[in-house]
Order: C-alpha cells, then sequence, then structure tokens
C-alpha cells in the first residue's frame, strides 16, 4: 500500500512516454520489492538499454535511499549522455552533499542537458562551493544550461557579484533565463535585485514577472494583480514544473483572493483532480503579514503546511519534469 502513491505519481510524470513510464513503474516497484534488485538493474543491466538503466536512476533518486549513492555516483561517468543527466537529476533529488564534489566538473559537460541536469542538482543540495561554477555557467550557451544556473544561485543564495550577474541575465534574449534570473533575485534581499525587477515590471517583460513574482507580491502594488494573473495563466511555462508549483502554492497562500481563484483555475488546467492543499506545500513560506498591502488581499493563510510538504516530497515533488 505504501507504494501506491509514488507509483501513481511516477506514472503521471509527464515527461515520460508511454513506454518510459512503464520502465519507470517497473523499476519502482522492483525497489519496493526490494531495492537491491534496482542497484542490479540499474547496474548490471546491458549497456544498451539506457532507457532502462535511466529509469532506475530516477527510480532511486524519487525513492531517496542513500545507499543509491555510489551507483549514481558511477552512472556520472557513464558514455551516455542521457544516463548522465538522468543520475546527476537523481543525485540532486538524494540532496546528498557527498555528491556536490562528482557533480561540479558535471556543469562543463560537453552535452547541454547534462549541464542543465547537473546545475540543477546542485542548487537542490544547496551547495554553496559550486557558486562560482554556478556563475560561469550563467554565460553558458545554452538557455537551459543558464536557467539552471540561475535558478540554482537562488536556492544557494551569493554575494554582491552572483547579484550582479543576475541582474544582467534579466537582458537575456530567451524568456525562460529572464524567467530563471527574476525567481533567483526575488529569493534574495538585495536592494539592486528589487530594482531591476521593479524595472522589468515597468516594461511587462512577462517572463520577468512569471520568475520574480514573489518580489511582487510582496511588494503589495495592487495594479500588478492582474499581471501577476496573467504571469501564471500564460507564462509559468518558462519554468520548471516545480517552480510552476512553488509559483501557484504562493499565490494560493499569500491571502489575495484574486490570485488564489488563479491558482486554482490553475491547478484545475493542469491535474484531473487536483488538491490543493497538496499545491499549497509547496508555496513559499513567508510572514505574509509583514508584507501585505491591504488592497492586496486579507488575511494571509497561516497554514504553512511544512510537514505535510515533507510527506509528498516523494510524491508530487518527483513530478517535476527534466529541463
Amino acid at each position: 500500500k505504501k507504494a501506491v502513491g509514488p507509483l501513481i505519481s511516477l506514472l503521471g510524470n509527464e515527461d515520460l512516454d508511454l513506454k518510459g513510464r512503464w520502465r519507470h513503474f517497473q523499476a519502482t516497484r522492483l525497489a519496493y520489492d526490494d531495492i537491491i534488485p534496482l542497484y542490479h538493474l540499474f547496474e548490471d543491466f546491458p549497456s544498451r538499454d539506457i532507457d532502462t538503466r535511466m529509469a532506475a536512476a530516477r527510480a532511486l533518486g524519487a525513492i531517496g535511499d542513500t545507499r543509491a549513492l555510489k551507483p549514481l555516483l558511477r552512472a556520472l561517468e557513464n558514455q551516455s549522455p542521457h544516463l548522465r543527466a538522468s543520475a546527476a537529476e537523481a543525485l540532486g533529488d538524494l540532496r546528498n552533499a557527498e555528491a556536490v564534489s562528482s557533480l561540479i566538473p558535471l556543469v562543463k559537460d560537453e552535452n547541454a542537458g547534462v549541464r542543465a541536469a547537473a546545475a540543477e542538482a546542485l542548487g537542490k543540495i544547496r551547495a554553496r562551493r559550486a557558486q562560482d561554477c554556478l556563475v560561469k555557467a550563467l554565460r553558458d550557451e545554452n538557455p537551459r544550461v543558464r536557467a539552471a544556473a540561475a535558478r540554482s544561485l537562488g536556492q544557494i543564495g551569493g554575494t554582491s557579484g552572483v547579484v550582479h550577474a543576475l541582474v544582467e541575465l534579466l537582458n537575456d534574449e530567451e524568456g525562460r533565463v529572464r524567467a530563471g534570473a527574476a525567481w533567483a533575485l526575488a529569493q534574495m534581499e538585495d536592494d539592486r535585485a528589487s530594482q531591476a525587477l521593479s524595472s522589468a515590471l515597468r516594461e511587462k517583460d512577462m517572463a520577468v514577472v512569471a520568475g520574480g513574482y514573489l518580489h511582487f507580491i510582496k511588494q503589495g502594488d495592487p495594479t500588478t494583480e492582474q499581471m501577476l494573473i496573467r504571469a501564471l495563466r500564460d507564462y509559468s511555462f518558462y519554468m520548471p514544473f516545480r517552480f510552476q508549483m512553488q509559483m501557484a502554492g504562493t499565490y494560493l497562500t499569500c491571502g489575495n483572493t484574486q490570485l488564489a481563484t488563479a491558482a486554482r483555475q490553475w491547478a484545475k488546467g493542469r491535474f484531473a483532480a487536483p488538491d490543493i492543499q497538496e499545491i499549497k506545500a509547496f508555496s513559499c513560506h513567508v510572514d505574509w503579514g509583514s508584507h501585505q498591502h491591504e488592497s492586496m488581499g486579507g488575511a494571509a493563510d497561516d497554514d504553512k503546511c511544512e510537514a505535510r510538504k515533507q510527506r509528498i516530497e516523494g510524491s508530487l515533488y518527483r513530478r517535476a519534469p527534466s529541463l
């Protein structure tokens, strides 16, 4: 019974085609029967069947057992860029600091998908010593990598130099990159970050509004309400799914009726039967009482859902598709 929820979540992962979902299901079923066979499936399966090994890697990350660390680290050296990327993604899900030394070099991998997965994983782990390599990755030729590096710097936090680099990234030609930079800047209490985001708002850069939603909600300006609604509805696709969930969850808990309604409508369009409480669990946990403007909504929802979020980190959170 304990496997039902995670299995449903894995089968519903829209990042996988039908064949991939079945492999993911089989790998996870093995894991819950006995996690050791999953290691064998991952390490000993014929190398030509990379799809199956990728599914096993993702399942190991989703399950979160620390015994997966060593086989996943070995997979980072595999010749297949798809398997290296899957292993990096899984290591990010494990959130084990021992993986940092192996992930940092992959930010310079020859394959853009691997670079992006490694950058994203370092952010999940909150690897402060990866800050320098992530700043350099902001200049990567691939927009997926630039966006991933920006979001990870937002999760890790940064120095004055990091803020400066992220502000410059708000001028990137790619919407997903601007959204990633805006999300990162919105996590930082910095005057330059605030000024840069406000400037982009005046220019109606919707990618920045979508990424920097937290900053604009905190500002409490009622004139931004419609832009924030539009940002979730039409521009949240610039961010990976777990960040979209965080955006919707924050709208639900910030105390603004119109934003909460927009989040419910977004959820209905995304899920057959959306669980609003689970979406709330992804919200940015902010003391809205110190930020809310009266005209931006009533009292904040005081249920931060932290315990619920911890319970579902192995299910709903894992639905986030790869970059």
